[in-house]
């Protein structure tokens, strides 16, 4: 005996319609998340949920597999919801290792396949510590130059085997097809988890950035720690009351973890964000965050919660509240900013328990931080060797520096 209401006979209407909207969405399923800038980070053996977008969800589940190095592992999955959008809860197999998965989508009405989509974490590493890269404005990917700059920077990631990579903004500049190509290739070669934030130039190639990292505003777990990223969008001051109302219950489901914030635009200085600032800003305090990450003015700048700029060294602790710190580009398009002169580069965060204790660089070695400034990329460092090509952003004479300027002397704790 059919369970369906008699009265849905009496509207074709409502059939209709509900057929039409099948039609219009796709048939074959999409993951939605976990994607590459959103991955799902957890131990051999753990569990993630699966966001799949589908015209026949409800009659068309699909099969879900992890993929790496041509191999193939099928997962256990529970399967939820109704409509076109379903979820879909996973388990990792217990023999994993560490490392960077395809996940895919399979099944009688097609398939998708994320790359880095899931990310498995080496087992022993510390819970109540935590190191971030951050960078933003990366290299422009038209030319050699650019190219040459993407692989070194790339090289300068891997050396410090972080828990992750936030990737603050401007991420492909053009927009074209064959750049997107180039940003996923040079992060599948990294082999670790990239959580990326959207900045206003991806608006030159939105579908490709939607495409590869995922919805703009998202929460991923590292460990004990939470990753919340938000849009500001191209306007500076685009937040919406929506988002705002997303922040704030992801903040109240923290559960007792200590958040990170990334934003491309900035709260305070050039280009800043002008419209919710209080209630932005309300919020990361009532829940306790320390740390806001951006991007956009391609060069290092930090300020406290007051609008005060942070201390040009830092002898121990790092001042208290929230934190709002900018990251140099890391490709050439570095500006003047302030005292401080920038290079090209990247910036190092490192939590213990719920403090983060590093966000700058130590330029003279001599253990003291410097908030103001991002780690600089190595392949500006060899360039600076030799007399200073044009345009170069930096009038210092910073060529009788180039071997205090190792990234290794940043945090001299974590290299003895």
């Amino acid at each position: 005996m059919s369970s369906v209401p008699s009265g849905l006979f009496r509207r074709p209407h409502l059939w209709a319609g509900g057929l039409l909207l099948g039609l219009l969405l796709p048939v074959a399923p999409r993951i939605d998340a976990p994607r590459l800038g959103q991955p799902a980070i957890c131990l051999a053996g753990g569990s993630f949920r699966a966001t799949v977008r589908s015209g026949l969800w409800p009659l068309c589940r699909p099969d879900f597999v992890l993929e790496r190095g041509g191999q193939r592992w099928p997962l256990e999955a529970q399967h939820g919801g109704l409509g076109f959008r379903g979820t879909s809860d996973l388990r990792l197999p217990p023999d994993l290792e560490p490392g960077a998965y395809a996940l895919i989508a399979e099944g009688s009405c097609g398939s998708d396949r994320r790359l880095g989509a899931v990310h498995v974490r080496a087992p022993g590493r510390a819970e109540d510590r935590l190191r971030l890269l951050h960078l933003a404005d990366l290299p422009v990917l038209v030319d050699a130059t650019g190219q040459a700059d993407w692989d070194a920077l790339l090289e300068d990631l891997a050396a410090w085997r972080p828990d992750a990579i936030l990737l603050g903004g401007d991420i492909g500049y053009g927009g074209w097809e064959f750049i997107w190509e180039r940003v996923e290739e040079g992060l599948a070669r990294l082999d670790l988890p990239v959580i990326a934030a959207i900045g206003n130039h991806e608006f030159e190639g939105l579908s490709g950035f939607l495409d590869r990292f995922g919805a703009p505003w998202h929460r991923v777990d590292v460990g004990r720690y939470a990753v919340l990223t938000l849009a500001t969008l191209h306007g500076r001051d685009q937040f919406s009351d929506a988002q705002l109302d997303w922040l704030e219950a992801e903040l109240e489901r923290l559960d007792g973890r200590p958040a990170i914030v990334q934003m491309h635009h900035t709260f305070f200085g050039d280009d800043q964000v002008m419209r919710r600032r209080g209630r932005l800003l309300a919020a990361l305090e009532r829940h306790g965050v320390r740390l806001v990450l951006s991007g956009d003015v391609h060069h290092d700048q930090g300020h406290s919660a007051d609008g005060c700029e942070l201390p040009a060294e830092v002898p121990q602790d790092l001042p208290g509240g929230v934190l709002f710190v900018a990251t140099t580009a890391a490709g050439r398009h570095v500006r003047a900013g302030g005292p401080h002169a920038s290079w090209p580069g990247f910036r190092l965060i490192e939590y213990l328990g719920d403090e983060p204790t590093w966000i700058g660089f130590d330029a003279d070695g001599d253990g003291l931080q410097e908030p103001l400034r991002s780690l600089p990329a190595s392949y500006w460092l060899a360039e600076r060797a030799a007399p200073a090509p044009p345009g170069l952003p930096m009038d210092a004479p910073i060529g009788e520096l180039t071997e205090a300027l190792k990234p290794r002397r940043a945090n001299a704790a974590w290299h003895q």
